[in-house]
């Protein structure tokens, strides 16, 4: 399965003026000729031209960055004025595009001590979900828009803790659900299990690492989260974590988990499947 964020080239790409390449693509323009992507360890938001490659747009303290669903606003997840290292607060902010005029904006609180992380605008531009992180927690924090105004929903808050690995939350097709994948840390390392195996023939010793699903309607986080089992071979593994969630397309209804561990050539490669439907 390849998808846009697969084939960027993020090193063809123009370095931000702290010297850094963009790493992760947050959104991309309907007509496709502008990426909003993300560089540095502290999560620059940047925007840059797909044709040149050269950076158009830098908002200041701009942690991500995304379009709505028509392409002529886009949503800034930033770092307020005044924050600093110690003392960071945030904020959510619609500007017009491709003028880039502020619209609208509104403070965004989170109970947790951390880092903005990311920020993703729901199809039909009724919501936005701004994440914030830190060690062992994420937050996930909920924007109302609306055509004449933008409020935070602090009700809607909700706080993941325990789960220091937290994969990009994915949207189903209609924008109704969404899933995010975690693992939790144990005892200093993943909660893996070691047990044989078959693949390809063969009786390989492999790990089994355990995750959960959390899946939302909307602003709704009351559905009930399930298990992941991820099972991959020991021998020759680079990597054997990534877990990638996708749904697939309606009438079908079902959430697809794709785990994959990456092998140096010539040993065997893995990757293991898990569907899960949702109602």
């Amino acid at each position: 399965m390849r998808t846009l964020e697969t084939i960027i080239p993020f090193a063809d790409f123009e370095k931000t003026p702290k010297g850094h390449t963009p790493f992760r693509l947050t959104s991309s323009h309907p007509m496709g000729n502008y990426l909003a992507m993300q560089a540095g360890i502290d999560n620059e938001g940047l925007v840059w031209e797909t044709g040149t490659k050269r950076i158009f747009w830098q908002p200041e303290g701009a942690i991500a960055l995304a379009w709505l669903e028509d392409g002529t606003r886009i949503a800034v997840f930033r770092k307020s004025a005044g924050s600093s290292y110690y003392s960071t607060t945030y904020e959510f902010a619609l500007y017009s595009w491709p003028e880039r005029q502020l619209l609208h904006s509104c403070p965004v609180s989170s109970a947790l001590v951390g880092w903005g992380e990311d920020l993703l605008v729901f199809p039909h531009n009724q919501l936005a979900l701004c994440t914030i992180c830190n060690e062992d927690a994420t937050n996930f924090e909920f924007i109302d828009l609306n055509s004449h105004y933008i409020s935070q929903d602090i009700h809607a808050s909700y706080l993941l803790e325990g789960a220091d690995d937290v994969l990009r939350p994915v949207m189903g097709p209609d924008g109704q659900l969404w899933v995010c994948c975690t693992q939790k840390m144990r005892n200093g390392g993943h909660q893996t299990q070691k047990q044989m195996m078959h693949l390809n023939n063969q009786l390989l010793e492999g790990n089994t690492n355990w995750g959960r699903c959390e899946y939302f309607r909307g602003n709704d986080h009351s559905l009930v989260p399930f298990q992941l089992l991820q099972r991959s071979p020991l021998a020759g593994c680079q990597k054997h974590k990534q877990m990638t969630p996708s749904f697939l397309m309606r009438p079908f209804s079902w959430i697809h988990i794709m785990y994959r561990s990456t092998c140096p050539r010539e040993k065997p490669g893995f990757t293991d499947f898990i569907y899960r439907r949702y109602k």
